[in-house]
Order: structure tokens, then C-alpha cells, then sequence
């Protein structure tokens, strides 16, 4: 299945359940895959493709000034948004809180999501 990834989007984000993560951002990292057609790599044009660039941008725009309680819902937000805004095929998504305990590295969730047909 063809997709373009992007790895290791770093960004400042409200998310969580506890006071302190209510009231101050705390750095995620974001991986994301999305399913292309495969006549994307037939040709040589940004327009039969998913543009990157946009798609990290709208990352970026979609959390800035929300607060999500669950990385869970934040996930399903962003799985919507790529749907809805990229027509990808398919969506993986990959959310991990960075630093939350000083034990573990990281602390994420994974979706992964197929477009629903008919």
C-alpha cells in the first residue's frame, strides 16, 4: 500500500486529564502515515499526491488553542480532519506525550483507521 509518512512532528499541545495538564501545553510527538492511490507515483505532480506541508501545517493549526482531555480523542480528531481534508485512503496515527514520567520515555496511542466505503 503506497502512503507518505511524516515522523517525529513535534509540537506543544493541552492534553490530559489532570490539573497540571489542563493549564499548560506539553510536547507530543506525531507520526502520521496516509494512504495514496498508487497513480501518485506514476506521474510527477503534487496534484495526484498528499501535500505534506499542508498536512503538517493543519497538525499544527488543529491543536493550537484546543485542549483535548484524552490523546485518544485527539487521535480521532486528527484521523477525522486528514479524511475529511486529504482524502486519504487510509490514516495511521501515532501521538506520544514526551517526558510524562521520568521512567518511561515516551507514553502514546496508536490508530489506525480505514476510510469507511459505501
Amino acid at each position: 500500500m503506497d502512503s507518505i509518512f511524516i515522523e517525529g512532528l513535534r509540537v506543544e499541545a493541552r492534553v490530559g486529564v489532570y490539573a497540571r495538564e489542563q493549564v499548560a501545553p506539553q510536547s507530543l510527538t506525531i507520526d502520521l502515515s496516509l494512504g495514496i492511490p498508487p497513480e501518485a507515483g506514476r506521474g510527477d505532480e503534487l496534484a495526484t499526491t498528499i501535500d505534506y506541508a499542508r498536512v503538517i501545517d493543519r497538525v499544527k493549526e488543529e491543536l493550537a488553542g484546543r485542549h483535548f482531555r484524552l490523546l485518544e480523542r485527539l487521535g480521532e480528531h486528527l484521523v477525522g480532519m486528514l479524511f475529511a481534508e486529504f482524502d486519504a485512503s487510509w490514516v495511521r496515527v501515532k501521538i506520544a506525550k514526551i517526558g510524562v514520567r521520568p521512567e518511561v520515555k515516551n507514553v502514546g496511542i496508536l490508530l489506525e483507521r480505514r476510510r469507511d466505503v459505501g
